[in-house]
């Protein structure tokens, strides 16, 4: 059941390290692509960031995460969010899931809670796929 917390979540969340991580993440095979600006534009409005600051000054090597100290629920957000954007073309390729996983021990997570956010957020994406078939069903 969702409360209060939950609405709040992104108080927790380390905003400018996590702008930081995914924009580096999203920039590391040297290209951004439109979807993933998109994606990083809108999580930095939520955090009520501006995404042009951090985008002028993007960094493309993520030997600094070694170095940064962030919360759990940081960590985790910037594990989500980097399946996320490998996800938005369709397809997550096996250099892409060695990234996350090169992020993940970087911020001092492991492999089994990369491979257990994915795993929650493709149950996610099928229970809102069958919202949305549920709720276009017999429409006129």
């Amino acid at each position: 059941m969702l409360n209060s917390s939950d609405l709040t979540a992104a108080a927790d969340i380390d905003g400018p390290s996590y702008l930081r991580t995914i924009i580096a993440v999203a920039s590391a095979d040297g290209e951004v692509h439109e979807k993933e600006r998109e994606f990083i534009n809108v999580q930095a409005q939520v955090l009520s960031l501006n995404p042009e600051d951090y985008w002028r000054h993007s960094e493309h090597d993520l030997g600094f995460l070694s170095s940064v100290e962030m919360s759990r629920p940081t960590c985790m957000t910037i594990i989500r969010d980097c399946i996320v954007l490998g996800h938005l073309d369709g397809d997550f390729t096996e250099t892409e899931r060695t990234k996350v996983y090169d992020v993940a021990s970087l911020l001092g997570t492991s492999k089994s809670d990369v491979d257990a956010v994915e795993t929650w957020l493709k149950s996610l994406w099928a229970v809102m796929e069958e919202g949305n078939r549920l709720f276009q069903q017999g429409w006129k």
